[in-house]
């Protein structure tokens, strides 16, 4: 019998590869301004934006690759007082870029969470390395961005991850316990993904990635769909993430196609999620896992979550992408987290 994930995901359905669906109600700016109807505008959630380089990776053939280059961005963070703080990373999910936390981002800002650092995986968002995006690869990408911005600070993590960000995360904690003698993680968050649900999940990919339109004849084209396809619940949420997903197309100048070509890391899925269970349950330090439904959970962590060995929360109401569905909610969520293990100086607003 198929979870209630599965029916969601087997609703996908193949589009032309074109599509332009009718208008969705958004007000739109005056006559005169181009950016009228989306608002990634990055410094309206994050303070800072940082272009990091970096030399090839641990696993990357020096041969294929000269660089790499990951976008940063960074909210309530002063490098002159960020000496044994402790820091909010926040890793977005395949596909999307760091702008799917900036909503979130902000409410946790409201709240008054500081410091936070969002990092663009390679091949998403404004960050620009190989295609190749193994979970080692990704997690050693962050733990090196992290060492590059911190080199002499005695600074500590709360990793938060959405959906393969989630697994990052796991992979990013246990990096940084074990490997790293100056920064560590003091915790971990991991958003709507389970190993179970996500390996029973991988035959119908190709699927689900099939029913999305390829390419768009405008951003806006691509927000009305985020929304009417039922990917993403709020209109506003899509005007702040979705501009981020796109890019001009490399043939057609006056296309719009996806950023991240997900297709191309086919080989790199199940490795994605294996053993993700175990490694969640092992990683030292207080966790939370954030589901959007029951069914989500598998047997595994099921008996570790009776046994406390972690927190579960369930949010109702939402989708996959939870954080930009209900961003107040899920801030509340890490917050109330936060405060209940100490891992983070919350500085009440008045």
């Amino acid at each position: 019998q198929p979870s209630h994930l599965h029916k969601q995901l087997l609703k996908a359905r193949p589009r032309p590869k074109s599509f332009r669906p009718p208008k969705i109600p958004i007000k739109k700016k005056s006559k005169g301004d181009k950016d009228t109807i989306y608002s990634n505008k990055w410094e309206t959630y994050f303070d800072e934006r940082h272009r990091i380089k970096l030399p090839p990776g641990k696993y990357d053939n020096p041969k294929e690759i000269e660089s790499r280059f990951f976008t940063v961005y960074t909210k309530n963070h002063d490098y002159k007082k960020i000496d044994n703080d402790t820091i909010l990373v926040l890793l977005h999910g395949g596909g999307l870029s760091s702008m799917s936390w900036a909503l979130c981002a902000k409410q946790l800002s409201n709240i008054g969470v500081g410091p936070m650092v969002a990092i663009d995986f390679r091949d998403h968002g404004s960050s620009f390395t190989d295609i190749h995006i193994s979970r080692d690869i990704l997690s050693q990408d962050v733990v090196d961005v992290l060492v590059s911005m911190y080199p002499s600070n005695h600074v500590h993590f709360v990793v938060v991850g959405h959906s393969l960000g989630g697994s990052v995360a796991v992979k990013v904690s246990s990096i940084l316990q074990n490997e790293v003698n100056v920064m560590k993680s003091k915790g971990t968050v991991v958003l709507d993904v389970v190993e179970g649900t996500a390996m029973a999940s991988l035959p119908y990919m190709m699927d689900i990635l099939a029913g999305k339109p390829q390419q768009f004849e405008t951003i806006e084209d691509a927000i009305d769909w985020s929304v009417q396809s039922g990917q993403l619940q709020q209109a506003m949420a899509a005007r702040v993430s979705i501009p981020d997903q796109l890019k001009v197309h490399p043939k057609h100048d006056h296309l719009f196609v996806w950023r991240t070509n997900l297709v191309y890391s086919q080989q790199y899925w199940k490795g994605w999620y294996e053993h993700l269970s175990k490694e969640f349950l092992q990683v030292g330090g207080p966790k939370l896992l954030l589901l959007a439904g029951t069914d989500r959970l598998d047997k595994e962590l099921t008996i570790a979550q009776m046994q406390g060995k972690f927190k579960l929360q369930i949010v109702y109401g939402v989708g996959h992408y939870m954080q930009e569905d209900d961003p107040k909610a899920i801030a509340n969520a890490l917050v109330s987290f936060l405060k209940h293990f100490r891992l983070l100086t919350i500085k009440e607003n008045t």
